[in-house]
């Protein structure tokens, strides 16, 4: 990667939708850097020398390497005040759509609660609800690559409440497009709703997916006047799948 790839990876630019609410993050986030940064800093994880260059520099200048560098080395039971000033950082990662071969970014928001609505003021969570508003809506309208299931998965380990995830999915007009590309192609129900959920999640997610009333919207929609022929069949499909599972 050039030495300005690796300076630009991981962000989001003006033209980005995802822009201005990474900008009030950095705002409402704002906060001097903490004493240290949670991680082990044997020579082994980081060294010490490596964790003071990475604190003299903002957060917001973290390259892809210093962001997996950090995780790396980060030890259990983060601190919330080292998290809250690491995390528009993260949360710009995400929304860029940078991923890596092992889930690095993702699995990033199950070091801390993240989602908790208690543990952050109401201007920073009126920034985090609408960055987990934001990242299902661009699952739903992804066709191809991680879908609505793939966010929903995520922000359940980063603490959100899954019904309340669950409940912005089920309100949204896309759904039945949604899950006619995820289920209706091949893909099976359980690579969506299989294991390593969150505990209660999964009978959340088949209370609401797995139900006669979203088999028969699914058909409904699939047999719709002027619906593309290649879209009603994987609406159908989708429909049978889930009313194979009842």
């Amino acid at each position: 990667m050039l030495e300005s790839d690796k300076i630009t990876a991981g962000r989001v630019f003006s033209d980005h939708p995802f822009h201005g609410l990474i900008e009030e993050a950095y705002r409402v986030f704002d906060a001097p850097p903490p004493i240290h940064l949670g991680i082990c800093t044997c020579g082994m994880c980081m060294g010490p020398d490596v964790a003071a260059r990475l604190l003299r520099r903002p957060a917001r200048n973290w390259t892809l390497a210093d962001v997996w560098s950090w995780h790396d080395s980060v030890e259990e039971g983060l601190e919330q005040r080292v998290w809250s000033w690491l995390l528009p950082r993260f949360l710009e990662i995400l929304a860029a759509g940078d991923t890596c071969h092992n889930g690095l970014y993702e699995r990033s928001l199950i070091r801390f609660p993240t989602g908790q609505k208690s543990l952050w003021s109401d201007r920073q969570w009126a920034v985090l609800d609408r960055f987990a508003g934001m990242m299902l809506e661009r699952g739903m309208q992804r066709r191809n690559g991680p879908d609505v299931f793939y966010e929903l998965h995520m922000l359940a380990h980063g603490g959100w409440p899954i019904r309340d995830l669950i409940a912005k999915v089920m309100a949204d007009p896309d759904l039945p497009e949604a899950l006619a590309y995820a289920w209706g192609c091949g893909l099976d129900i359980c690579d969506s709703l299989g294991p390593n959920w969150p505990p209660g999640a999964w009978d959340a997610l088949h209370e609401a997916f797995i139900t006669q009333e979203l088999a028969d919207r699914m058909l409904a929609y699939g047999l719709m006047d002027g619906l593309d022929p290649k879209l009603s069949d994987r609406a159908l499909r989708a429909a049978e799948a889930i009313q194979c599972r009842l």
